[in-house]
């Protein structure tokens, strides 16, 4: 099953962190065989992306239709009500 973006990102922290500078791009050479193009850094390196798999993300879909929230917001609040479920286990 092919999984798809939900095209999120999760603030996981409140602190700037140090990002490595992306090695130079290697010398171009006249033929270029068959690959996956290189990934550019990420601009905040505190920022997770978030996959699921295509019947998750229908739903996901779904309910935040249902509920008129975006998607980020059904994330946010996901995760916290997730933490909450945690400390009253604990």
């Amino acid at each position: 099953m092919k999984k798809q973006p939900l095209n999120l990102s999760l603030d996981i922290g409140a602190d700037a962190v140090p990002v490595p500078a992306p090695p130079p791009p290697p010398a171009a050479s006249g033929k270029k065989g068959p690959g996956r193009p290189s990934i550019p850094p990420r601009e905040n390196a505190r920022r997770i992306a978030v996959t699921v798999d295509g019947e998750l993300y229908r739903k996901i879909r779904i309910a935040c239709a249902e509920l008129d929230i975006d998607r980020q917001t059904f994330l946010e609040r996901s995760i916290a009500l997730m933490f909450a479920d945690i400390q009253k286990r604990g």
